[in-house]
């Protein structure tokens, strides 16, 4: 959960990061293949 302290930083602050959780399926030289929110998603490499 996101308390309103760091909901503010979130904001006002460009430069930080929302760590989550996905799972490596498979990576090609191309591309990675993650799965996220029950979802498999191809993320390019470039």
């Amino acid at each position: 959960m996101f308390s309103l302290k760091n909901l503010l930083k979130f904001v006002l602050y460009s430069e930080t990061y929302i760590w989550v959780d996905v799972l490596l399926i498979k990576e090609t030289p191309r591309a990675i293949l993650v799965v996220f929110d029950g979802k498999e998603i191809w993320l390019p490499k470039t």
